[in-house]
């Protein structure tokens, strides 16, 4: 693709320093803004095109050889720029001189406010978030990753607030009208929407190394939660320095909890920041999978600082080359400081099972996927760009091996630094010098891989005479007679007789495996794609699982692979579920709790088939309960392991949801005990006993609830929230929903409601009603948030008639209900509420 044909400002023009001097008014939410920017122009010109969006600005100018030129400023507000024009024809170095004005709005993008409650008073912090393209609602820039500058960045403030940036405080100084004047260090040159501007107060908790200061920082009274995200930052960080071989350049590095905040987390180079739930905790209130994600948004935003900020793609299209590698590394760092946590095992379960059902639509996109237009960028920050990318670069890592890959991205690291890069730089640097491999194969591979939508699955017909045919083709939920490109699929294989390795390149090949008896492709799920075997090889794979013979990652990828093809029709669902009861009832991690999830799903998609809803209700329940005697009942044990710990309170969830008695009965026990005796529940069966009381509550269930959410903070907030949705009661269950767009819900967390009542049996009947009824205000709520609002659309993926379906694709075929965005997010629903219908039909 062209610079022409992108939506860009082109090279004629690029900046080289900005120097910024923001006076914010934090009563008023509005700030002033003196900046000057050097630049440098290719050649003769007399307009210059910035980006600008919600900004007022009062005067401009460009000063070139001695000489200012007032000049003519022209917005072009549909596309967020602004044109400054003199008279005089420049070349060269030149420098911008502007005024401007801009506000604090709410809205979680650009220089916005951030509310908090602190002695019971409401509180307001100045935070910015400025990924992918909203540092032009902050400061007029050349808003786009190619556009690398040093930055000098001060601020005029109140004497008792601190502000913040990427870089450490250089000077503060009084001024005359009794404010301070704050100067930060000059930044390396860096992309615009890695700029960070903070201000408000805070509490800080510190931790000093030779050449650099590690700062967590929270709003007032909430320091105790900043331990946590501490030690995870320096071990990390250790981590990444020694496997990159290239030390963190900076000399501080921040990570600041926002009460507000659009996304996860954001990797402002030096200035970290997230919401408080995901990069904060504390022991012994945070439970195991809340802190192994604050581990893991810690790891993945620190590898950005290498991978995104340190090198950067030179355009959007190039955000998997960011977001994949971060997903990568941030597995990587964990196994590797913390190898008990397993968490290996767990983000890869995690991000196959989410990249696989992303990408096994047809309307799914490729890794490295064209961007034209960044305000479509928003559509793109999902499962493809995260886990599937992660995958595949894990897939090359073994293709190739560890050193190799290891020494290739030091290479490219080392060889881009402080600039921009593309894949193909990339792929020119991770040269395989081990295992014998190909280089010249290499890129070939890793770029079908990256430049084609969806993924194969591997067929094995065999081993019959020490021979294994092998067919490809690729796997969608629908399944279509239109015929793909062959996959260069890396397949590492085991057999009862030794274990294997081929590049298979063609729709066929051949193994030969003498006196092999069964074998299993992908070994250690290393590979990104599905596998189904011939009728004898699966049940001699399920003895060895029922053996416990077979590892428990491939055990995973068996059962996960049959449910797929009972999706698509390929094998009926009974066959799944005798499998299950055959050679699963013993599984350990991370099958026993795939099978645990995948029931749970059944059974909702399932409630209106009496003789499939009955079945996978008593297998169900039958199989949580062997999960929770296996993690030793209720009473979590002292160093038990993190698995256990969350196997205990997956299992305990869906006993209860699917009507245990006992399990109710125990659950509502330790709720009333909470609420009349105000005895603490373990907070790693909050969320369990929260839901299966709603599930089972009433009215006053309904109030103790709010009254609960009233009261909290941070993870219990949420958790609470999200039980909000698993009410039964129609009624209830919709004043949940509409409580969850009110005010007393912060606007990051409103979906929360509407995530928990799509995987409940009442919620899938009220939900299309109630987002199509509501669905002017969601837009209104959500307008400055193209990714927000895709939840919305998406949650309506679990209905499953055809009436539905038509409602669906009817309404947001109406412009006025349209959002610009939206588009790949219905087309995705539409295909899986597709989907849903077929399968279930399948299944009669």
């Amino acid at each position: 693709m062209t610079g022409q044909e992108r939506k860009t400002l082109g090279r004629g023009v690029i900046p080289t320093h900005y120097d910024l001097l923001f006076k914010p008014n934090p009563n008023r939410f509005r700030y002033e803004c003196t900046e000057r920017i050097e630049v440098s122009a290719s050649g003769p010109t007399n307009k210059i095109t910035l980006h600008s969006k919600g900004l007022k600005i009062t005067s401009a100018s460009i000063s070139w050889k001695g000489e200012v030129y007032p000049a003519i400023i022209k917005y072009r507000h549909a596309d967020e720029t602004v044109r400054l024009s003199i008279k005089k024809k420049i070349t060269g170095s030149a420098s911008m001189l502007l005024e401007f004005s801009g506000t604090n709005d709410d809205s979680m993008y650009g220089f916005y406010r951030s509310k908090y409650t602190s002695k019971n008073r409401t509180e307001y912090i100045l935070t910015s978030q400025f990924e992918p393209t909203s540092a032009r609602r902050a400061f007029v820039c050349f808003d786009e990753p190619a556009f690398k500058a040093s930055y000098d960045i001060s601020f005029a403030i109140d004497s008792n607030l601190t502000a913040l940036s990427n870089m450490p405080e250089v000077s503060s100084t009084r001024t005359k009208n009794g404010k301070k004047l704050v100067k930060f260090q000059t930044t390396p040159k860096m992309s615009s929407y890695l700029v960070y501007l903070g201000l408000g107060r805070y509490d800080m908790l510190f931790k000093r190394r030779p050449g650099r200061i590690y700062r967590v920082i929270t709003v007032p009274g909430k320091k105790d939660y900043a331990n946590m995200t501490m030690d995870f930052t320096v071990k990390f960080m250790s981590f990444l320095e020694s496997y990159f071989c290239i030390k963190y350049p900076l000399p501080k590095i921040d990570v600041i909890a926002i009460p507000d905040f659009a996304a996860g987390a954001m990797e402002n180079w030096g200035a970290i920041t997230g919401r408080e739930v995901q990069i904060t905790g504390k022991e012994g209130i945070t439970s195991v999978p809340v802190k192994r994600t604050v581990a893991t948004t810690i790891a993945h935003e620190l590898s950005h600082m290498w991978f995104g900020d340190l090198v950067t793609m030179s355009w959007w299209d190039g955000l998997w080359l960011n977001e994949s590698f971060a997903t990568f590394m941030a597995t990587k760092a964990l196994d590797a400081v913390y190898p008990g946590w397993k968490i290996g095992i767990e983000d890869k379960v995690g991000d196959m099972t989410g990249a696989f059902w992303a990408d096994q639509l047809n309307s799914t996109h490729p890794i490295n996927v064209t961007v034209r237009d960044p305000a479509d960028i928003d559509s793109i920050f999902d499962e493809i760009s995260y886990s599937k990318g992660g995958r595949v670069l894990a897939m090359m890592e073994d293709y190739i091996g560890k050193k190799a890959f290891a020494d290739g991205l030091h290479r490219y690291l080392s060889k881009y630094s402080y600039s921009n890069a593309t894949k193909d730089n990339l792929w020119g640097e991770l040269k395989p010098k081990s295992r014998g491999r190909d280089a010249s194969v290499l890129p070939q591979v890793v770029r079908f891989w990256v430049d084609e939508p969806g993924y194969p699955i591997v067929h094995a017909d065999g081993p019959r005479n020490g021979i294994v045919k092998l067919r490809q083709r690729r796997f969608t939920i629908i399944p279509t007679n239109r015929r793909s490109k062959a996959w260069p699929i890396p397949i590492r294989y085991t057999t009862d007789a030794g274990s294997g390795f081929v590049l298979m390149k063609y729709e066929t090949a051949t193994l030969k495996v003498p006196n092999a008896k069964f074998i299993k492709l992908n070994s250690g799920e290393s590979g990104f794609y599905r596998t189904s075997y011939s009728k004898e090889n699966l049940e001699a794979l399920g003895s060895l699982i029922r053996q416990k013979k077979l590892s428990p990652i491939d055990s995973w990828g068996v059962e996960r692979d049959l449910v797929a093809l009972a999706r698509t029709g390929t094998i009926k669902l009974d066959e799944v579920l005798d499998f299950i009861e055959e050679y699963c009832k013993n599984a350990e991690y991370p099958l026993n709790m795939a099978i645990v999830s995948h029931l749970d799903s059944l059974a909702l998609l399932f409630a209106h088939n009496k003789r499939l809803s009955a079945r996978i209700r008593g297998l169900s329940i039958e199989f949580a309960a062997r999960c929770l005697r296996a993690a030793g009942g209720w009473t979590e044990k002292k160093g038990e392991d993190n698995t256990t710990t969350m196997l205990r309170s997956l299992a305990i969830r869906s006993l209860g949801m699917n009507g245990d008695a006992k399990t109710i009965e125990k659950a509502g026990a330790l709720f009333r005990e909470y609420t009349e005796d105000r005895k603490e529940i373990n907070p790693n069966l909050r969320s369990a006993v929260y839901n299966i009381t709603a599930a089972q509550g009433n009215e006053a269930t309904f109030g103790k609830l709010l009254g609960l959410y009233e009261k909290a903070g941070g993870e219990q907030k949420i958790r609470i929230l999200g039980s909000l949705g698993s009410f039964r009661d129609p009624k209830l269950l919709l004043r949940a929903l509409d409580f969850s767009i009110g005010a007393k819900v912060r606007l990051q967390n409103r979906y929360a409601v509407v995530a928990s009542a799509a995987s409940n049996p009442t919620g899938r009947r009220l939900l299309l009603e109630w987002v199509l009824t509501n669905w002017k205000s969601i837009r209104e709520m959500y307008k400055e948030s193209g990714k927000s609002i895709l939840d919305f659309i998406g949650a309506l993926s679990v209905l499953d008639n055809r009436e539905d379906m038509e409602r669906v694709r009817k309404f947001f075929a109406k412009k006025q209900n349209r959002v610009r965005v939206g588009d790949r997010e219905l087309r995705n629903t539409l295909e899986t509420i597709e989907s849903n219908i077929v399968f279930i039909r399948n299944n009669v």
